[in-house]
């Protein structure tokens, strides 16, 4: 028909219902296996070949690999009818002579805990709140370090149905970190920590002290993890700090590293700690706040005349 344009038809079209099959002729995907003819060229037959673990050879402790799917695959479960339940939480056994059940995972679901979680892990990194997955692992560090703000909102919420969802992920959590955030607490109690517990007195978004090249410097924490080492695993600490290119000021990358140790080391000690747990924190804080701002006056061109003595090594001279 004039004035219309008819598309040529497309090899792909029939690709769901027609197959290969071993004689060359076309069949039903319902009714049988896709087989490849011989002289089909690399990569060009259009289905997945899949593989799959099979059983466990003795010998090696690994999974023969096999291409038929097993049979006793369990079922998965977040399907639609778990979707209804604003938290899945996923336990396993545990033999640390403390208690029986540990918790793997936690799947929120719920939105109205969403919304209250964007806050309570706002800046955090590596955690996004508003995706429509959000699931937190073990050893769950996120919520050590914002424990205070999940607290702060249970006890603030007025929307009664919100609030039953906080308290739902509050007790999950509260079981499952009740012996880590007593750990936590008794080392801040006393100004101590051990290597393995650093993680807990750096949280993202904290300031740290250190002196660098003799002068007293602050950072604020972005990241930090264990790294190992070819003779020793070192804390890494990743932070920002404010630098000065000689006309503006702006935050640039700088990292800190804690040599491992062995035992109780006190935190103020440590060759980078939290501000906080200076001797004199108001003080040194003050006291950074000041040389900041005199820093900042002084950016730009200015110009001093002296005449007097000066001295050259022992040698004093008239300038």
């Amino acid at each position: 028909m004039a004035g219309t344009n008819t598309l040529p038809a497309s090899p792909l079209d029939d690709l769901d219902d027609m197959v290969y099959v071993s004689d060359g002729e076309k069949s039903s995907l319902k009714d049988n296996v896709m087989q490849p003819p011989s002289d089909v060229q690399p990569g060009m037959v259009p289905d997945i070949k899949a593989f799959y673990p099979g059983e466990r050879d003795d010998r090696t402790g690994r999974h023969i690999v096999t291409d038929k799917r097993p049979d006793d695959l369990p079922e998965p479960e977040e399907t639609d009818e778990n979707g209804r339940y604003a938290l899945v939480v996923r336990y396993f056994r545990c033999y640390d002579g403390r208690k029986q059940l540990s918790i793997s995972s936690i799947v929120v679901q719920s939105p109205l805990l969403k919304r209250v979680l964007s806050w309570v892990l706002k800046d955090y990194p590596c955690m996004a709140p508003e995706l429509d997955r959000l699931e937190v692992v073990s050893p769950f560090r996120p919520f050590v370090h914002r424990w205070q703000r999940l607290v702060y909102t249970l006890q603030c919420e007025q929307d009664p149905e919100t609030k039953s969802h906080i308290r739902l992920f509050y007790d999950a959590l509260k079981t499952e970190l009740d012996l880590t955030l007593e750990t936590r607490d008794d080392f801040f109690d006393h100004s101590t920590i051990t290597f393995n517990a650093l993680w807990m007195i750096f949280s993202p978004g904290d300031i740290v002290f250190t002196t660098q090249n003799k002068r007293q410097v602050a950072a604020k924490v972005i990241d930090s993890m264990i790294h190992s080492g070819r003779y020793e695993d070192v804390y890494h600490l990743e932070c920002e700090m404010i630098y000065c290119d000689g006309t503006s000021f702006g935050w640039g990358k700088h990292w800190f590293d804690i040599p491992e140790f062995a035992g109780m080391r006190k935190i103020n000690d440590l060759p980078v700690y939290p501000i906080d747990f200076h001797r004199n924190v108001d003080k040194i804080t003050q006291k950074l706040i000041s040389k900041g701002k005199a820093y900042e006056r002084l950016l730009g061109v200015h110009h001093k005349q002296y005449r007097g003595i000066a001295l050259d090594g022992h040698h004093p001279f008239y300038v």
